[in-house]
C-alpha cells in the first residue's frame, strides 16, 4: 500500500511523481498552498472538493485549485496508475502566459474524462516531464526542459477543457450531497450522526457507510474539517478565540484550542500571528 506523497519542491517551483499500484491510500480532507493536477491512467475514484462530491472511472484528468479542501478515495481493489503534478503558477509565469491557462484556473475543480487518443497525447508529455524532473537535481538544462513540458501539459489540459465540458458524476448515493448541505448549514450547532441520519430517514450505520463510500472520509472527519475551516475564517476576521469556538460548533474554548492545535500544529493565537 502506498500513500499520497507529492509535495511542492520550492527550489524547482513544482514537483511531479508517478504511482502504479493496487491498494493506494489517500490522506483525509486536506488542502495545499499550490495547485494539483492528476493524470489518472487507471483507477476508480470518488473525491470530495469542499462541499461537492465527484466520481471518475478509467482515464481522466483531475485539477484541484490551490487552497481547495479535498480528499480522494481510490478503490483499493482496482489497479491505480497516475502522474501527479503540483505547482504554483507564479513559478511558471516567466514562460507561461496566463491567457493560455485562464479557463483551467477559473475552476475550483476540473474533471476531464479521456479517450485513448487523448490519453496517449498526455502520456507523450508526462513521460519525459517525469523523467527530466527526476534527473534535474543539479542539471539546469533538464530542469528547464521539465518546466517547459509542465507548461505544455497545462496548455493541453486547458485546450481539452475548452473542447469538452467538464464532466461531473455523482456516486449512486446522491442524498449524500444533501447531507453535505445540511452539515454546512448546521456546522455551528451540535451535530450528532444519529440525529443527522434520522433527519434523512435512514439508520446511523447506513449513513456512515454511504458517506465514507461517497466521499472517502468519515462523516466525523468531514464535520471536524469544516469546523476547523470555519474557525480559521472567523479568527482571521478578528473574532476572539472564545467566540470562534462557539461560532464554529466546538464544545468549549479548551476543547477548541486542543483540537485546533492537533489539526494545524498551531494554537489559534499562533495561527493568527502567522498570518500577519
Amino acid at each position: 500500500m502506498q500513500n499520497e506523497s507529492t509535495s511542492l519542491d520550492t527550489k524547482k517551483g513544482f514537483s511531479i511523481d508517478f504511482i502504479d499500484c493496487t491498494g493506494f491510500k489517500s490522506p483525509n480532507m486536506h488542502c495545499h498552498k499550490y495547485s494539483e493536477l492528476l493524470f489518472v491512467l487507471k483507477g476508480n475514484l470518488n473525491f470530495l472538493v469542499d462541499d461537492e462530491v465527484y466520481s471518475s472511472k478509467g482515464s481522466c484528468l483531475i485539477f484541484f485549485k490551490e487552497k481547495q479542501f479535498h480528499t480522494t478515495d481510490v478503490n483499493g481493489t482496482v489497479p491505480y496508475t497516475r502522474y501527479n503534478a503540483v505547482f504554483r503558477y507564479k513559478y511558471l509565469s516567466d514562460i507561461l502566459d496566463y491567457e493560455y491557462v485562464r479557463e483551467l484556473f477559473e475552476q475550483d475543480c476540473t474533471v476531464i474524462p479521456l479517450d485513448e487518443d487523448e490519453k496517449q497525447e498526455l502520456l507523450n508529455i508526462c513521460k519525459p516531464l517525469y523523467k527530466y524532473f527526476s534527473e534535474s537535481d543539479g542539471d539546469n538544462s533538464k530542469l528547464n526542459m521539465s518546466r517547459h513540458l509542465l507548461c505544455a501539459l497545462l496548455i493541453k489540459v486547458n485546450l481539452l477543457l475548452s473542447e469538452k465540458s467538464s464532466e461531473r458524476t455523482l456516486p449512486d448515493d446522491t442524498y449524500i450531497n444533501r447531507v453535505l448541505d445540511y452539515i454546512k448549514k448546521h456546522i455551528a450547532e451540535k451535530l450528532i450522526v444519529a440525529d443527522i441520519a434520522e433527519n434523512f430517514y435512514i439508520s446511523r450505520s447506513k449513513l456512515m457507510s454511504d458517506f465514507k463510500a461517497a466521499t472517502g472520509i468519515t462523516i466525523g472527519d468531514y464535520i471536524l474539517c469544516n469546523r476547523i475551516k470555519l474557525a480559521k475564517e472567523l479568527l482571521m476576521s478578528g473574532n476572539s478565540v472564545s467566540d470562534t469556538a462557539y461560532l464554529s460548533g466546538f464544545v468549549n474554548t479548551s476543547h477548541f484550542i486542543r483540537t485546533f492545535k492537533r489539526e494545524t500544529g498551531l494554537t489559534p493565537l499562533q495561527y493568527c500571528r502567522s498570518k500577519i
